[in-house]
């Protein structure tokens, strides 16, 4: 006869079904779902009861099944967005070695945020008792308690929707309470494009550490993202373009944000200045410096220097990615192109596919607007 224990229960095979067996009866379980229904039935592929009860609980546990009516939200939470988690596989499933749907970074951030904020506010509720207003007491609460950005903040409620979400997909809860949650309305904070006479400020600032001065100049003349320099190799640099695959960051090798590897035209004097600053027996262009480096001290030269340009303007390293948008774009080259060698990461997946097959016909007008901003920028 079956028998309830706790949340779900344990039962074996009815007679009739166990006469052809020979071996022992193996113990199936069900388990409550948020509506009171029992789940489908699995085998525990044990014939103790004992242990039946003790691998279901396991199960349990380690976040693998989640009992609707009494489960605790820190359970359910507890594995969520682990590597081997059904949700970050599932996600990982659905996109390729070159275009993921989800990146490390994120997983990771994800992570983060269940870690410092969910699991401290919301931890001790069950997952079915959970209603809009809890949500909005939630969010609240990081609004005066955490001093986060309000874009922080709409990402926090991201990640947790993404659980709901789940369960209300699994048959977890009956009803999400994110119906009827819109994000904070945020103002985005102002990050102008650098000129050409204050991006030529921070070279001569440099002037005496080539490897900073050598970064910064990459960075305005190609556009790329401080990551994707720190990424750059031997193999990546090819005679007319370096051939950008990854990003480097948190001491790893990652998927680019757009999921999209790009080609990005350079100059015969960007290459040959790239070539010559690859230590001896490395790979890496810029191996001695560590991920920040040249962000961190770009950033301490705009506090001495232009502090309060920096802070109308939002001044940072990403404004000299701004800075090579706006520079292409004066000197006639065609907004399209410019979305495709800087990786925008909208709008430009046609272009991108059409340029796939990179030759340097493509790009010609790159090359001389490239070739007279660097000798304005190191002269």
């Amino acid at each position: 006869m079956a028998r309830r224990t706790q949340d779900f229960i344990l039962y074996q095979r009815a007679k009739k079904q166990r006469k052809a067996q020979k071996r022992k009866p193996i113990y199936y379980c069900q388990y409550r779902l948020a509506d009171g229904t029992l789940s489908n039935p699995f085998s525990t592929g044990c014939t103790s009861r004992t242990e039946a009860y003790q691998y279901v609980q396991k199960l349990i546990d380690d976040g693998k099944i989640q009992c609707g009516s009494d489960s605790m939200f820190r359970t359910y939470a507890a594995s969520f967005y682990n590597a081997d988690s059904t949700w970050v596989m599932d996600k990982k499933s659905l996109g390729t070695e070159n275009k993921p749907c989800i990146g490390e970074i994120q997983i990771k951030k994800y992570q983060g945020f269940v870690h410092n904020y969910i699991n401290k506010y919301i931890s001790n509720k069950l997952v079915s008792s959970f209603t809009p207003s809890d949500i909005k007491e939630f969010r609240q609460k990081l609004l005066e308690n955490e001093k986060l950005s309000r874009k922080t903040i709409n990402d926090i409620m991201s990640c947790l929707r993404i659980m709901f979400t789940s369960a209300l997909d699994d048959g977890l809860i009956s009803r999400n309470p994110f119906r009827g949650i819109k994000p904070l309305i945020t103002e985005p904070k102002p990050r102008d494009a650098f000129s050409i006479d204050e991006v030529k400020q921070i070279v001569d600032y440099f002037s005496n550490n080539e490897l900073i001065k050598t970064f910064i100049i990459i960075a305005a003349c190609t556009g790329m993202r401080l990551a994707e320099i720190n990424s750059l190799r031997k193999s990546n640099i090819k005679n007319t373009y370096i051939d950008l695959q990854d990003q480097y960051r948190g001491g790893k090798l990652l998927p680019l944000k757009t999921r999209e590897a790009r080609k990005i035209p350079i100059c015969s004097e960007l290459r040959t200045k790239l070539i010559s600053i690859i230590p001896d027996g490395k790979e890496f262009v810029f191996d001695s410096l560590s991920d920040n480096r040249a962000s961190n001290l770009l950033r301490d030269m705009l506090n001495k220097t232009m502090s309060e340009k920096r802070n109308e303007h939002g001044y940072c390293f990403h404004s000299l990615r701004h800075f090579a948008n706006t520079y292409f774009l004066s000197q006639g080259i065609a907004p399209i192109k410019v979305a495709c060698v800087l990786g925008h990461s909208t709008g430009v997946s046609s272009m991108q596919e059409r340029y796939t097959n990179f030759t340097e016909n493509d790009f010609t007008e790159f090359y001389e607007v490239q070739s007279e901003l660097y000798r304005i920028l190191i002269t």
